[in-house]
C-alpha cells in the first residue's frame, strides 16, 4: 500500500481547469501565471494532515451577490458546494441576454449558462525561482497527473522536516488555445536554505484559511481542525482505502 494517503473526498484530477489570472502576490502560484517557455520548480511541503495541503472545490461568484457589475471572486469549499447555483457566475462568454453563434448550423443562440464548481488542490511549496514559501494552487491536468503520480511512487518520501524528497517542475509553452503545461519530476535532497526557511514558516501556515476567505499566512486559528473527510490511501488497483491513523486533534 502506498505510504502518502490523500483524503477520503479526494478526486483524482480529470478535467482541464480554465486559465487564471495573474496574481500580484508572490505568495500564491497558478500555473496560468507562467509566461511562454517559462518554468517553475516547486518542493513540497508538509501534507494534508498537517494543513499544508487541501483539495475542494471552487467558484467565480460576484462580490456583491446579484450584481453582476461587482467584482469577481473566487470561492472555496472543502466538499462539492450543495447551493452554488445561488451566486455562481455564468461560463465563460456567457451572460444574461448574451447569444453565440452555433457552429454547425451558424444560427445565433442564447448562451445564458452558469458555470460548475470545478475542483481544485493546492500546497505548500519551497519555490525555487520566488526564493521562498508559495501556496501552489495546480489546476492544469497535466501538472495534477504528474503530482499525484510523484506522491503515488515508492521513492517518494515525507522527510522528517516536512519536506518531500522531491521538485516539480512546471513548464508553459504556447499561448491561448495553443497553451500546454509540461511537469517533470526530480528526486532531490533539499537544500539547507530550504530546510531553514520551512522550519521558520511552517507553523504559520494553514491552507484550511482558504476555505473562508482567509490569508493562509496568518497562521492556524486556535480553535481549528482539518476540514473535509479522514484521509485513505490508494493502492496498485486504483483503490482507495480508509486509514485508521488520524491525526491527534481529529478531523
Amino acid at each position: 500500500m502506498p505510504k502518502f494517503e490523500f483524503p477520503k473526498n479526494y478526486k483524482f484530477s480529470s478535467d482541464d481547469s480554465p486559465k487564471q489570472k495573474k496574481e500580484d502576490d508572490p505568495r500564491f502560484f497558478y500555473p496560468g501565471q507562467l509566461a511562454d517557455k517559462e518554468s517553475v520548480t516547486l518542493r513540497p511541503c508538509g501534507d494534508f494532515n498537517t494543513g499544508h495541503m487541501i483539495h475542494g472545490f471552487k467558484y467565480f461568484a460576484h462580490e456583491t451577490p446579484g450584481d453582476e457589475s461587482s467584482k469577481k471572486i473566487v470561492k472555496h469549499f472543502p466538499t462539492f458546494p450543495p447551493s452554488y447555483e445561488e451566486d455562481i457566475c455564468y461560463k465563460w462568454g456567457h451572460g444574461k441576454g448574451k447569444k453565440l453563434k452555433n457552429e454547425k448550423t451558424g444560427e445565433m443562440e442564447a448562451a445564458e449558462d452558469k458555470d460548475y464548481p470545478k475542483d481544485f488542490v493546492a500546497m505548500v511549496a519551497c519555490c525555487k525561482e520566488r526564493k521562498g514559501i508559495v501556496v501552489a494552487t495546480l489546476d492544469k491536468k497535466s501538472v495534477r497527473d504528474a503530482w499525484e503520480a510523484a506522491l503515488l511512487d515508492e521513492d517518494s518520501q515525507v522527510l522528517d522536516s516536512g519536506l518531500h524528497n522531491w521538485q516539480l517542475k512546471i513548464t508553459k509553452t504556447g499561448e491561448g488555445l495553443n497553451t500546454r503545461y509540461a511537469a517533470a519530476i526530480a528526486f532531490k535532497k533539499p537544500t539547507a536554505t530550504e530546510e531553514k526557511g520551512w522550519a521558520e514558516v511552517k507553523d504559520s501556515i494553514w491552507l484550511h484559511s482558504i476555505y473562508h476567505g482567509a490569508d493562509p499566512f496568518d497562521g492556524r486559528p486556535a480553535d481549528a481542525k482539518p476540514e473535509g473527510l479522514p484521509p485513505t490511501s490508494r493502492d496498485e488497483l486504483g483503490q482507495d482505502h480508509e486509514t485508521t491513523s488520524m491525526p491527534s486533534d481529529g478531523w
